[in-house]
């Protein structure tokens, strides 16, 4: 394979994942009438940005731009919740549950700057605290690994975010 046919490749994916960025971006931010945003970060893999669009009280949209190691990551994911599943005191515990994507660049070794592609599952519990715009979430997440290999990995991460 020529250095070119390289650069070209390379290059499509670059603006594969932009696109897709672009339009997860979108999604996120379509107002709904019931529409409430939240924003913050996220911190263990990836660690990065998170920002959770509820479009009704069953249902949100989550995306994240973070990094794990040295790759830079994305995920989009589409989320069913169960709301106020745990009570303590004024405030409520989420749970939730979904499908994604996460996409993440490769930095290193045999498959250096080439993109994984992997579909998600991940479950999770957001807490509201009571007279407080502040939530934190816990995740666990189950990735398939597509492209460039095959093979199962487990996200998980702690986070913090404030309600508009």
């Amino acid at each position: 394979m020529s250095l070119k046919s390289i650069y070209s490749f390379t290059r499509l994916q670059t603006d594969t994942i932009v696109k897709i960025a672009c339009v997860v971006v979108i999604l996120i931010f379509n107002q709904s009438s019931f529409a409430q945003t939240s924003a913050g970060i996220s911190l263990g893999s990836p660690t990065g940005f998170s920002v959770l669009q509820e479009t009704s009280k069953t249902r949100a949209l989550e995306g994240v731009v973070g990094w794990s190691a040295s790759d830079l990551t994305i995920i989009g994911n589409y989320l069913v919740v169960d709301p106020q599943k745990f009570r303590l005191g004024g405030a409520s515990s989420d749970f939730y549950y979904g499908f994604g994507l996460r996409l993440s660049s490769i930095d290193g070794g045999k498959n250096d700057g080439q993109v994984s592609i992997s579909p998600r599952f991940p479950i999770g519990i957001k807490h509201r605290f009571s007279e407080s715009r502040f939530e934190v979430f816990g995740e666990l997440s189950i990735n398939i690994n597509l492209s460039p290999g095959t093979g199962l990995d487990l996200d998980v991460g702690l986070g913090v975010r404030y309600r508009f």
